[in-house]
Order: C-alpha cells, then structure tokens, then sequence
C-alpha cells in the first residue's frame, strides 16, 4: 500500500477507483438496526444521543455528497457543448508526455473534480525513499520492543537478587540483541527473502500474502478465507473480552489483553485507511481539496459531537446500593462526636491508657495514666499505597490495644482501597491474603480490557453492552465497574455495604474523594461529619459557607445524598481512587432523579489525607479538653487520672528522603513571579506542611488547657508530654538502592518484597527513635512505627 500510494503520488497519475457511497449508508444502519433490537430484547443500554451521531456524520457526507455528485452532472448535462468537448481533447493531445496532466484531474464518472489542484510532478526516484522511510518505521517498532525490555529490566538485574536477578539479566541480553540485530536482519535476509517470496508464483497462502502486500490491493479473485483464519481469534478473543471480561482477561492478562484490544483497534483503523485510500474522496472532500478520505478526522469528528450531544451521559455512573437507604439505625447516622463520646467513654479507654513516665502523679497520690487517640492518614499511590495501608495497619490491630486506639483512619486513593480490605476482613491474615491476590494482574486486565473495547464502543455508539459475572442487577459496567467487579471476586467482603454493618474494627473511616468542576473534597464517612440530622431535606452538594462540615473546601457524601448510603464498600472505595484514565470519573446521581456530581481520585486535592485530619482536629481537641479537665477534677485522692492525648500517624508509601539544608540560591528577576507562585502554591499541600500544622493542633494546651482551679493538672500534663513526646509518627519505606513499587494497580513479587521489608525494618525496636540513637533518620518531635508500637503494646 505504501509504495503503491507513492507510485500513484509522484506518477502523476491516480488509478483508484471511484468512489463507493454504500458503505457510508449500510453501516449506519446495520447499527441502527442493531441498536433498536437490543434494546427492545434488553440486551444492551443505548445511548441515543451518540448512537444518532455515530448514525447521522457518515449518512449526512453520503448524501451530500450524492448531492454534489448530482450538481455537477446537472450542470455538465446542461452546458457541455461539441466546441467545448474538442478544446478539452486538443489540449490534452498537445501535452508533452513529461508533463502530461494528471488523470485524477480530469471528473470521474459522478463529475465531480477529484481536486483542486494538480498532484507533484512525475518524480520517481523519491518512491523509494518513501519506501524505506516506512520501512523503517516498521523496523523501530521492533527496536523499540527490545529497548524496553532493556528499560524495564535492568534495574531488578541490578538489585534483585536470586533467580529473578538472572532472568532480569536474560531479559536484558535479548532486549539489546534485538533492538541491534532487527536492523541488519531486516535490510539483509528478511529483505531478499520477502522479495523472493513475493516474487513467486503466489501458489501458497505465505506467497499471496507478501505479494498483496508489495501490491497493496487484492486482487478480485483472491480468497478471504486466509485472512478470516488469521483474523478469527482475535474476533473470537474480543466477543470473550466484550460480554465475559474477568474471565477472558484473567487467561490472557494484562499483555495478552492489551495486545489483542490494541491489535483489533489497529486492525480496524488499517481496514477503514485501505478502504480510504483504495477509493477516491467522496465529491464532499474532493470539494474541499482533499485527495484521500481523512478516516481519523472523521472518526474524531463523530466522538466529539456524541460527547457533545450526550453531555449528560449515565455510562460511568457509579453502582446502585447494595442494601436499604431507608432502614432507621443503620450504620453511618451517628455523628463524628458521639462516636468519640462513646470512644472515650470505653472501658477500653482505661484500660489500655499506660502508666505515666517515672510514675508521675497528678498531686493527692493519684497516678497519672495515658492513653493516646490515634487518628490515621493513609496517602495515596495505587495499589502500593493500599498495600502498604493494609500491612502497617494490620501490624497495629494485631497489638493488644491497637484496635482500640486508633480512632479514625482518613484515607486516599489507594490507601482508602487497603483500609477497606482491612475493616472488611474477618481477621488481619485474611486481609493480607485479599490484598495479595487482589495485587495480581486480573483488576488492570479488566480496567484495559473497558478501555480499549467496552468503554470505547459505549462512547461512540452509545451501546453499552451487557458483561457476565457482574454483580446481580450490575450486568452494564464501564471499566472502573469491571475493576471493582475483579476486586470483589478476589475478596468477597468488599461487597458488603457501606458503611459495614459488622466492621472487624471499631475505627472511623474517612475515604476521601474530589469533585470535578467544583473542586471540593468528598468525604465519604462512616459517621456523620455535618449537623444535618438523617431524614432532613437534602441540601446542594457545595463546600462553600453553606457545608456544615468542620473543615473548609469540602463536604459530607452521605450527607448530601443519603439515598447512596450503603453503597458496596469496593465502589465507596473506589470513588477515593478513580484516577482517569485507567480509571473514569464517576458519575453520582443524588437522590429525587438529581445529578449529585462527578468524582475522582481524592489525590486531585490532597493526595495525603492529612487535610482531613487538619480540619477535624480543632473539634476532636475541643472534646479531650474538656474530658481530660473533667478527669483531674473527678479524680478522688489516691485514683488514677487517665489523660487522652491526640497522635497523629502518616502512612507515606513512598520514599522519604532525609531532609538536607539546601544553599539559598538567588532566581533572576524576570522569573521571581513564576517561581514565587508555583513553589507558594505548592508548599501549602504537602505533608511536611500538613504535619506541621497537626503538630500545632495536638501539641501543648490543645488537649489540656490548665486553670488555676484545676489541682495537679500543670503536673499531669507534663508527665503525658513526658510519656508521649511524639505526637507524629511518619511510616515510610527507607531510602536504599531498591525496586520501586509503582503507581498502578498491580504488583511485582519484586515490588511486594521490598514493601515487606521495608515495613519489617520500620518495625523493629532498633528502627526507634527514641531513646535518640538514628539522629539522622529522625526529627525532632516525629517517631517511628517501632516506637509507636511500644506505645500501644505497653497498655
């Protein structure tokens, strides 16, 4: 195709045929046809907004083009004349052969122009340039292939170690054999072998192909059947993939599933530009001075206006309740602040509290005592993040008093997916065995397989095709629906609606998302974080003056649209985590019939989690205020006087490296705006920002304020300090020479050792920061999860 194209194009002349208007109308009503059946047999969801576009835009260019084709024969019919006819053939028999005017200049059969203007003059020696330019295109695709086995290989050659060290190596060997082998192969031997090939007698299947490829066409009499034998799995692998995704994406996996989306996608682009070019333009293009059909402008000309037309389009809307939103008692209506009453007023409170450093009293012989209330903020990082969240809060539920002394865990992204596997496993191991096999490649296989096919074909057709093993009544999922699907076949739990009705731990979760256009933090809670009492009119969803949640720039999910309560606990999850494009948007629809919004990943706005936490702990220090006062001043002589103190914990997922002072450096002044802007702006959203503020909340005086009526309390006070002199606690991977976990959704044995590791050493009493032995690694005022764990271990 390619050097016929260039034969055509430097000739001088255009052998194509004339245009077909067939296509233009058949297939739009195949689909249309297609469409009005599944729907009436409920086969499918239409979209009839983009199902009319993907109709109208080729019927419209058919008919207008008859239109133009008609025009033009009208016109011929009626002006043409003998003296006109002989000065049209003189000209023509006085040209020059060298300068002959191209064919395609003359009208075709339908009259009209095929351009505007002539095509470049007879120069052959340029086709074989052409040739081997797309030749060698077609070479550094495979180069290119080797180059990144090179990349991806060649860091686990160097650091990891045992057999997939060698393998790693292996990868690396033949990633540069063929990115350096594939360019004498294809100019030498692959060259003359396909040029013998084609040059055959075409007899045998592999001779017709190379030779329809050398001639870019086929010929009328050639058989279809040996491209129906190449084409029919890949047919048969997009039928598996379109109506039974899990199962079909779980044999092929993540390759095998991109290569046969991206491959038909190919396929299908390669067929519609050979039927393009084997044709002149229709008279519409030739109108306007094209010489081929512009098939990729069209297509994106038919997307585009569908989007346009279905603005309001329920494809990624988010799933439906799994259980009542109307039920009174149910989990979710008791607010933030009686939860933390009946937190402190837990005989667990007291019983985990630990004796005061030095056996500090609070005057009269009473023992002072501590318990700290640990609020949670796990980042986000895909599903390194909820690996990471998972096992550092399982290893704190697994302490005695762990359940008990965290209260409230706010979450994003990938964390929010870890802490929901966690609250929603029977046990601690079962969570670390759900989280595992939910690292595996069948959620991103499932997410590629909407992607590329199920989602594209919805987009542009408006046909939301059906899948098998979706949850009941869930059968139309978009891809953020298919990887929810996958979670919940690899861990069942998830299903259960939110928020959990039976939860393994008492903890508040805090999942936190973002809406688009607004801009406002979503907290999806198990509590409610607002004054509107369950039942009450539904307000606009808004984080303005108006939202009634102690924090600025957000507001309270069920609040807003308590018909959505008891959503599974995979889909409140995975409104923290929608990170398009793998992931969409998802559209929420409140209640009375009203669109609440759209959501994303709550990393757009926070991607620590800890805002959350800086906007609720003015209210939570309030409350251990007044109940450590009420403690020293209830306290008989000689009872022991248990005092709360807040502790913040950040689960980071990625590397902290040890902060080092930088030289002040002076910018040039042109740029002093640019650069003042962007590092201001930024530097108020990251956690060493953050934590700094939740220092200020929960230090000195925010959790007890002494008056002078209030006996021993200056004394308590400062054995608490004494016992808790960290009030932060960082976990985070150790920077080292290791493999990087990435940022999607599945996990290398590789990546899942080296968060293992580094969670066992951030463990370890050795890894504590105080009594002061890792200067280096530790800053003043912030510990570590050793010293954490001693903590809670000792209540």
């Amino acid at each position: 195709m390619r050097t016929r194209r260039a034969n055509e194009k430097f000739s001088g002349k255009d052998h194509r045929r004339n245009p077909g208007y067939l296509p233009w109308i058949a297939v739009p009503a195949i689909l249309a046809v297609l469409a009005v059946m599944l729907w009436l047999t409920g086969a499918a969801e239409v979209g009839w907004w983009r199902l009319s576009a993907a109709i109208a835009a080729p019927v419209l260019i058919a008919v207008s083009s008859m239109a133009i084709a008609w025009r033009y024969r009208h016109h011929r019919a009626s002006n043409a004349d003998a003296a006109s006819r002989r000065r049209w053939l003189a000209e023509r028999l006085r040209a020059s052969p060298g300068e002959e005017l191209a064919s395609h200049q003359t009208p075709d059969r339908d009259g009209v122009r095929s351009l505007g203007r002539r095509l470049p003059k007879r120069q052959l020696e340029k086709v074989p340039s052409v040739r081997t330019a797309g030749d060698g295109l077609a070479v550094a695709v495979a180069a290119v292939t080797g180059l990144g086995l090179v990349r991806s290989f060649t860091v686990p050659a160097l650091l990891a170690g045992g057999g997939y060290a060698v393998a790693s190596w292996v990868a690396v060997a033949i990633g540069i054999i063929v990115a350096t082998a594939c360019w004498p192969l294809a100019n030498g031997p692959a060259r003359k072998y396909l040029r013998r090939l084609a040059d055959a007698r075409p007899a045998r299947v592999p001779a017709r192909f190379a030779d329809w490829a050398r001639q870019g066409r086929m010929g009328k009499k050639s058989p279809w059947w040996p491209w129906l034998l190449v084409g029919g799995p890949f047919l048969v692998a997009d039928v598996c993939l379109l109506f039974a995704p899990l199962w079909t994406a779980h044999w092929l996996g993540v390759l095998g599933t991109t290569v046969i989306a991206v491959g038909t996608l190919t396929v299908v682009l390669a067929v519609l530009a050979y039927m393009a070019q084997d044709r002149r333009p229709l008279p519409l293009f030739r109108m306007i001075r094209l010489n081929v059909t512009p098939v990729i402008t069209i297509i994106a000309v038919i997307g585009l206006v569908g989007a346009i037309a279905d603005s309001q389009s329920l494809v990624h809307v988010i799933r439906d309740p799994v259980g009542s939103t109307t039920a009174a008692g149910q989990p979710g209506d008791t607010p933030l602040q009686s939860a933390l009453q009946s937190w402190l007023t837990d005989p667990q409170t007291a019983a985990c509290a630990v004796p005061a450093a030095g056996g500090a009293t609070a005057g009269a012989g009473r023992p002072v005592r501590v318990e700290p209330l640990i609020v949670v903020a796990a980042a986000g990082g895909g599903i390194r993040a909820a690996w990471w969240a998972e096992h550092a809060l399982a290893q704190i539920a697994d302490t005695k008093c762990g359940p008990h002394d965290v209260f409230a865990v706010s979450s994003v992204s990938g964390g929010s997916v870890g802490v929901a596997v966690l609250d929603s496993a029977p046990t601690t191991a079962q969570a670390g065995t759900d989280i595992a096999r939910m690292a595996g490649p069948d959620a991103l296989a499932a997410g590629i397989d909407g992607l590329l096919l199920h989602d594209l074909i919805a987009g542009y057709t408006g046909l939301d095709l059906p899948s098998a093993q979706m949850p009941p009544g869930q059968q139309f999922s978009d891809r953020a629906g298919l990887i929810e699907s996958a979670w919940q076949s690899e861990d069942g739990n998830l299903g259960e609606p939110f928020p959990l009705k039976h939860p393994t731990l008492t903890w508040r979760l805090l999942f936190n998302s973002a809406a688009v256009g607004s801009g406002c933090r979503v907290i999806i809670a198990d509590s409610r974080l607002s004054g509107t009492p369950p039942g009450s009119s539904q307000p606009d969803p808004t984080c303005d003056l108006r939202s009634a949640v102690p924090g600025g720039g957000s507001y309270d999910f069920f609040a807003m649209a308590s018909c959505r309560r008891n959503i599974a606990a995979v889909t409140a999850a995975m409104l923290s985590a929608r990170f398009p494009y793998i992931t969409p948007s998802g559209v929420v629809m409140g209640c009375h019939g009203r669109l609440m919004g759209q959501f994303v990943d709550g990393g757009y706005v926070d991607s620590s989690g800890l805002i959350t936490l800086a906007d609720l702990m003015p209210s939570l220090t309030g409350t251990l205020r007044a109940h450590n006062a009420m403690a020293l001043a209830q306290a008989r002589p000689g009872q022991p006087v248990t005092l709360v103190v807040p502790v913040v914990v950040y689960l980071g997922n990625s590397s902290r490296p040890v902060p080092v002072a930088s030289a002040v450096s002076l910018v040039q002044e042109p740029f002093v705006p640019i650069d003042a802007m962007s590092a201001a702006g930024a530097e108020l959203q990251v956690s060493d920002t953050l934590l700094q503020r939740l220092m200020g909340l929960t230090g000195d005086g925010q959790w007890l304020q002494c008056v002078p009526a209030l006996a021993g309390c200056a004394a308590a006070g400062s054995a608490a300090q004494k016992t808790v002199p960290d009030q932060i606690f960082f976990v985070s991977p150790h920077v080292q020479p290791q493999i990087s976990a990435p940022l999607g959704w599945v996990l290398s044995a590789a990546s899942r050792n080296a968060l293992n590791t580094a969670l066992y050493v951030e463990a370890q009493p050795a890894s504590r920061c105080l009594p002061a032995s890792h200067a280096v690694q530790c800053q003043p005022g912030v510990g570590r999860l050793a010293d954490l764990l001693q903590l809670i271990q000792s209540g």
